[in-house]
């Protein structure tokens, strides 16, 4: 089976975008099904552009057709997504996929998977497709994407019983941003990226992360309210947590210039949300 017309389209399509670059999202795919809107929630996104880095990633995807001709699967690096991604708290859409150009599908399936576990998934037909987009929620429009996490995604399409696969390597998300229901920003970064294991104090790429948040928290004006900081850790109630509160506690109250006893940081269990800090920021 001939793959090479599956990434040739969406190279054609990515390259009708402008060619300067851009905060792309996690990555965007020219692959096109003509029709209505497929169903599913659907999330109202700034539309986002290819820039260079993800053109790249589609033109090396050709590569691996020439090397694997008779594979049903291609696979596609995101070298330069995984380096956006590792950006201090990244916003969604994480993922973008745009469908501009007529594929003749008689049905696509697109997976979004932490590991192999599917947390996000949408199907359509020829009928049914325009655009997906993943912004860390599942299926049941509950936050599903956990910073210290590894994430990719699969797409299939299907026509007259033949199977076309376009699988991505995995990315990490070591941080990110979002917003909840009521407007409020969450701010979340995995504990792996601040602290040496095992010890309270910090790794050397943690002052990205820390300036970040400062940077965000000292936006908040006194009429906006309170931002809540709270520090999960698999044994809350260990000195090493307490520690750990602590440094943080007094590193955001000097880039803040405030005093420590207004900055509490609540030290709870490791729970959906995963072994990370959370900043939570008022709404405007």
């Amino acid at each position: 089976m001939n793959l090479f017309p599956l990434v040739v389209i969406a190279v054609a399509g990515v390259f009708g975008a402008s060619s300067k670059p851009s905060d792309a999202p996690l990555l965007q795919e020219d692959i096109t099904i003509k029709g209505k809107k497929a169903g599913g929630p659907r999330l109202k996104m700034p539309a986002a552009a290819a820039d260079d880095a993800v053109i790249r990633e589609v033109v090396d995807s050709l590569d691996v057709i020439r090397k694997e001709p008779d594979s049903h699967v291609v696979k596609v690096p995101l070298d330069a997504t995984a380096k956006r991604l590792s950006a201090p708290y990244p916003r969604a859409p994480f993922v973008v996929f745009s469908l501009k150009k007529i594929l003749d599908y008689d049905e696509w399936d697109f997976q979004l998977l932490d590991d192999e576990r599917v947390i996000f998934r949408i199907k359509g037909s020829l009928e049914s497709a325009e655009r997906v987009e993943w912004d860390g929620r599942d299926d049941a429009d509950r936050m599903a994407a956990v910073a210290g996490r590894s994430y990719h995604f699969r797409f299939s399409g299907s026509k007259k019983g033949e199977e076309y696969v376009l699988e991505s390597e995995s990315v990490a998300l070591n941080s990110l941003s979002f917003l909840d229901f009521s407007g409020q920003e969450h701010l979340e970064v995995s504990n792996s990226q601040l602290f040496y294991e095992n010890e309270h104090n910090f790794l050397p790429q943690a002052a990205r992360y820390i300036e970040a948040l400062a940077d965000r928290m000292c936006r908040i004006t006194p009429s906006q309210g309170r931002y809540q900081l709270t520090l999960y850790q698999p044994k809350p109630r260990s000195s090493l947590a307490r520690k750990r509160a602590q440094i943080l506690s007094k590193n955001l109250s000097k880039r803040l210039l405030i005093a420590e006893s207004r900055l509490p940081i609540e030290i709870l269990p490791v729970a959906e949300r995963g072994d990370v800090l959370a900043v939570i920021l008022p709404a405007n």
